[in-house]
């Protein structure tokens, strides 16, 4: 006597007229995510040092004093302002509302509202660690040591970027190679 999974199986099939193999392809699958926008809406507000000492005000107040502020914005527009170490960080709902804040005419307003002193987006950084790197080079002028502006130099000859700390490795090094771990 046949399951119902498979009497159900077999039905479906036969009513979509789709072969059984792609049938069960698709089933295994599940249905598809929407695909989300991973851009970081948040905007950074830093406050004085003085202002971090002191009590902190309500965020509803701020986002009402916001609000009434900065033109077009509204309070569904940004539904959460959250304390950082260093100020407040906004969370618009969308990339035009932070657009809209991010606009060279609402900033002084914004810094007015909250009391801050930089309205500024997240950066993103990167930790690169290159492992094994010699501690120094032998040539035919003789030994050269691998100093900090000498890795500073070479990571931007390769990025074309300027880092922003280079160190060798905290792990020491390896007295038979010669290479830091």
């Amino acid at each position: 006597m046949p399951s119902y999974a498979s009497v159900t199986k077999s039905s479906i099939a036969n009513d979509t007229g789709v072969p059984k193999v792609a049938l069960r392809a698709a089933l295994k699958k599940g249905p598809l995510k929407p695909t989300t926008s991973r851009e970081d809406h948040r905007v950074l507000v830093t406050l004085p040092s003085t202002s971090l000492l002191g009590a902190r005000e309500e965020t509803y107040l701020l986002r009402k004093r916001l609000v009434e502020q900065v033109n077009g914005l509204t309070m569904a527009r940004i539904p959460v302002i959250s304390p950082t170490r260093t100020g407040w960080a906004l969370f618009p709902v969308d990339l035009v509302a932070r657009d809209l804040l991010l606009a060279e005419s609402n900033q002084a307003a914004i810094l007015k509202a909250l009391g801050g002193h930089i309205v500024l987006v997240p950066e993103v950084w990167f930790d690169y660690v290159v492992p094994l790197i010699p501690t120094t080079f032998h040539g035919i002028s003789g030994k050269v040591l691998v100093t900090r502006d000498l890795v500073l130099e070479e990571a931007f000859d390769q990025t074309g970027e300027t880092p922003v700390r280079c160190d060798i490795s905290r792990h020491s090094i390896n007295p038979i190679t010669g290479k830091a771990l």
